[in-house]
């Protein structure tokens, strides 16, 4: 599934309202292994899909203690 982040508050609030729950609260071992994961499934550089992250947790105003600042 490829979500636009162009569009974030088009979301319905409540996956908005997960999403940023899980950015901020999510152990950070689990959201690199999800990176790990999904940077070679989707033949995309790992930091890339931090970057987009890193957008998306802005977008949707998750902090998680300045790391996606």
């Amino acid at each position: 599934m490829c979500i636009g982040l162009s569009n974030v508050s088009k979301w319905p609030a409540a996956f908005r309202a997960y999403l940023a729950q899980v950015l901020d609260e999510a152990p950070f071992q689990l959201v690199t292994k999800m990176v790990a994961e999904v940077a070679p499934r989707r033949q995309r550089r790992p930091s890339e899909i931090w970057k987009n992250l890193r957008r998306l947790a802005q977008a949707l105003m998750a902090t998680r203690g300045g790391l996606w600042a």
